[in-house]
């Protein structure tokens, strides 16, 4: 499940950067890739062996 979240994430963030890298960013795109980063260190800290893990909401 977390790996799949963060391949989706990932992917997301790899297309907004590829946009702020030739400069067709909105300032909203920029808002969303820090939103996007910080959501995938937080799946990335998760505790798989906890059994009531409780994954972060998707920005």
């Amino acid at each position: 499940m977390r790996d799949s979240l963060l391949n989706e994430a990932n992917t997301e963030i790899e297309i907004i950067n590829r946009a702020i890298r030739l400069h067709r960013a909105s300032e909203s795109d920029k808002t969303r890739l820090e939103k996007l980063e910080v959501y995938t260190i937080d799946l990335y800290e998760l505790d798989l062996n906890n059994v009531d893990v409780v994954f972060p909401k998707k920005p």
